[in-house]
């Protein structure tokens, strides 16, 4: 038996289409391995606006980067015993940080100080508690043992590039790091930082473009196990340098952070006399790496981090993701050495963004004859409350609790004017799954 269907949507709007906002987001089709990009069909349908507000020009010479020392942040504390599984994590995407020194780019769709709102509100966490009416195994207690803040792309807002390229360096992903910090020890986000790449950290450059050209890839791709919290044994990095995919443990769950989305086709996108060229640097088959130098296993579940929606696949990647989760349960194709995968739920959580929306549920069946294959798929919020697709004045997360029965979640709405005070739910679900493993 493969991952079994629940409900459908539980949260209303639901889509995985990655609908566009005034700032920026992209839409566009994809082309094949080596194919020639028909740049005249394909188009950015918003582009990245060039008014940002006036602020000090970074100095003559400065470079981005991170601080590599290793978090010291034990992410495997709270684990009781195999099979005893009690996880619980805060989700959002595309924070989407700007650089605001007049010329860079900025996103219409954000909101003031956005990025530093939602901070405080997750670190607030403490102080609220799991809500009635959902069954939650800890309902009325507060939100604690956060195992960390998994960002699900757009961290920047152009690549931490210029528009057009070459005209001026834009520290965005500088502005993005001093926003919610890397260990949850630098007096930022008070938790461990999980960040995948998305369609915006991919830099905009005169055609034709460059694929290998990509700053905030490369500065994710320095943080390695030697620098992330945990042992080496709970830890897994990409044995090809360039991509930043990775995963991590927490108790006897993995979780694969496959950065723009889990397929091989890159996207030309064309827009304004640019070209942004996003490329997954083979994900799929990273997925795949790592799945086959796993022990033999008939428990195993993932939960998988990726900035696009499962829906934005094109078909031939839609049908590779599918065979490889059923053959890695089905000990079927390269996986004949042995199954790799749980035969009920091997995903338990799809992670995205792109889709700047409330948080939301949904789940992705695949098509025939991988039926039998159904992925939970969940929107996990976004902080830009300036945009028309967010609620309001609200600024969006998930919390996820994830024990050996059952998947407790909750879509939260944060008030912009004040996230740590009161916050709005815009679903809370309690799914009946994953199985004890």
């Amino acid at each position: 038996m493969g991952c079994s269907g629940g409900a459908a949507s539980s949260s209303p709007g639901s889509t995985d289409s990655g609908s566009t906002d005034s700032g920026g987001t992209d839409s566009g089709g994809t082309v094949g391995d080596g194919a020639t990009p028909d740049v005249s069909a394909q188009t950015d349908s918003a582009i990245d606006v060039d008014t940002s507000p006036d602020g000090d020009a970074a100095p003559e010479g400065a470079v981005e980067g991170d601080d590599l020392f290793k978090c010291t942040f034990d992410p495997m504390q709270w684990w009781r015993d195999a099979g005893v599984r009690d996880i619980t994590f805060v989700a959002f995407a595309d924070p989407h940080g700007m650089d605001p020194t007049s010329g860079c780019p900025v996103n219409e769709a954000a909101g003031d100080n956005q990025n530093v709102l939602i901070r405080e509100a997750i670190n607030s966490v403490g102080a609220h508690v799991w809500p009635a009416d959902a069954g939650f195994y800890r309902e009325g207690q507060s939100y604690d043992r956060i195992r960390g803040v998994l960002i699900a792309g757009d961290l920047t807002q152009a690549g931490s590039a210029s528009i057009p390229a070459g005209k001026q360096k834009c520290f965005e992903y500088t502005a993005y790091r001093a926003a919610f910090g890397r260990c949850g020890s630098e007096g930022k986000l008070l938790f461990p930082v999980y960040e995948a790449a998305g369609n915006h950290d991919y830099p905009r450059m005169t055609p034709p473009g460059d694929a290998n050209v990509h700053p905030v890839i490369d500065l994710l791709d320095l943080i390695t196990a030697d620098h992330r919290p945990g042992s080496a044994s709970d830890l897994y990095d990409d044995p090809e340098s360039g991509t930043a995919h990775h995963a991590w443990r927490w108790d006897d769950l993995w979780f694969v952070n496959v950065n723009l989305k889990v397929g091989y086709n890159p996207e030309f996108l064309d827009g304004g006399g640019t070209m942004r060229i996003a490329d997954p640097h083979h994900s799929l088959g990273f997925l795949k790496g790592f799945l086959l130098s796993r022990a033999n296993s008939k428990t195993r579940q993932l939960v998988i981090l990726s900035h696009y929606p499962l829906g934005m696949l094109d078909k031939a990647e839609k049908e590779s993701f599918c065979q490889l989760i059923y053959n890695a349960q089905h000990a079927a194709g390269d996986f004949e050495g042995g199954q790799k995968l749980s035969d009920s739920w091997p995903i338990v959580a799809f992670l995205h963004g792109h889709n700047h929306s409330v948080p939301e549920y949904k789940d992705w069946p695949c098509d025939a004859p991988y039926a039998s294959v159904v992925i939970p798929q969940f929107s996990v919020g976004t902080p830009l409350y300036g945009g028309s697709q967010n609620l309001p004045g609200q600024m969006h997360f998930t919390i996820m609790r994830i024990g050996s029965q059952s998947l407790e979640v909750v879509g939260v709405g944060a008030p912009a004017d004040g996230g740590t005070g009161p916050w709005d739910y815009v679903y809370k679900d309690r799914k009946p799954y994953p199985v004890a493993p």
